[in-house]
């Protein structure tokens, strides 16, 4: 192929662009800077735009592989969401009726040549204190997830080698399943649990639990610390169960009193429980 039919083409016109970058990342290096074809040339920068979030929220649904999201607490009496990404990966957001619905940017094809590193996509949510959600659904995959003082009805989990962290907050109901995830659940209220969990790492810890929950895992690791609750039930097929540092095998029961039962069926895995 000739030198001038390669600059002419995508792939040519993509170089050409490449290294003009380059030259002006000399002079402009804190920028993380791209290019991409996509029906003509356009520049991968990142981006950072805030929105403001109804009054009328009641559902979040959160569908994104890859991104960085955080929901915390605001003492504004109306919410807000902040978007942090690059061009080509910007999240799609969609309002409507007081259901907000948070997605990955769509597939593009073409070319692509990035220069520096590029940065993780990053939401964050702030939901006023006095707020109580309906729902709250994150399926999410490869994402970090981070939940601070948050009040729902319901949570519907669908976490695929992820991180989820939820910390200080009031759950009526919480439901779903984790795969090669780990999840954390610390300092919070939950009425009611039921929790699928394959090849994941599941820490309990002091939570007040109000109605009979259960996780059912396959060789998954768990750790229960100081929770508030009438009892355990615990099976853990081909592994042991360490209670305050004393070792059982496949099994262990403590019945403290009626109400509430904390049910653990699992399989080739490590339990820990510290009460």
């Amino acid at each position: 192929m000739k030198i001038s039919k390669l600059f002419l083409s995508g792939s040519g016109l993509i170089i050409l662009g490449g290294i003009g970058l380059v030259l002006i990342k000399q002079f402009q290096p804190a920028t993380d800077t791209g290019v991409y074809w996509q029906r003509g040339f356009k520049i991968n920068r990142l981006q950072t735009k805030q929105q403001e979030i109804p009054t009328n929220l009641k559902q979040i649904i959160v569908d994104v592989k890859g991104y960085d999201l955080t929901i915390i607490p605001t003492n504004a009496k109306t919410g807000h969401i902040k978007r942090t990404a690059q061009t080509r990966n910007y999240p799609k957001i969609r309002l409507s009726k007081g259901v907000l619905k948070i997605s990955n940017a769509a597939k593009l094809t073409g070319y692509q040549l990035q220069f520096g590193r590029q940065q993780v996509s990053k939401i964050t949510l702030k939901i006023p204190k006095n707020k109580q959600l309906q729902q709250l659904v994150l399926k999410n995959k490869t994402s970090n997830t981070n939940i601070k003082q948050v009040n729902v009805k319901k949570v519907t989990l669908q976490i695929n080698k992820g991180h989820l962290v939820i910390k200080n907050s009031s759950i009526k109901q919480l439901a779903g399943q984790t795969v090669k995830t780990h999840l954390k659940i610390s300092k919070s209220s939950v009425a009611q649990m039921t929790l699928a969990s394959n090849n994941s790492n599941v820490a309990l810890d002091t939570i007040i639990w109000h109605n009979n929950s259960q996780v059912i895992s396959q060789a998954s690791n768990i750790s229960l610390n100081n929770n508030r609750v009438g009892g355990y039930s615990i099976n853990n097929d081909n592994g042991i169960i360490n209670v305050n540092q004393k070792i059982y095998y496949n099994l262990y029961h403590s019945i403290e009193s009626g109400q509430p039962i904390l049910k653990i069926d699992n399989n080739q895995g490590k339990i820990k429980l510290k009460t």
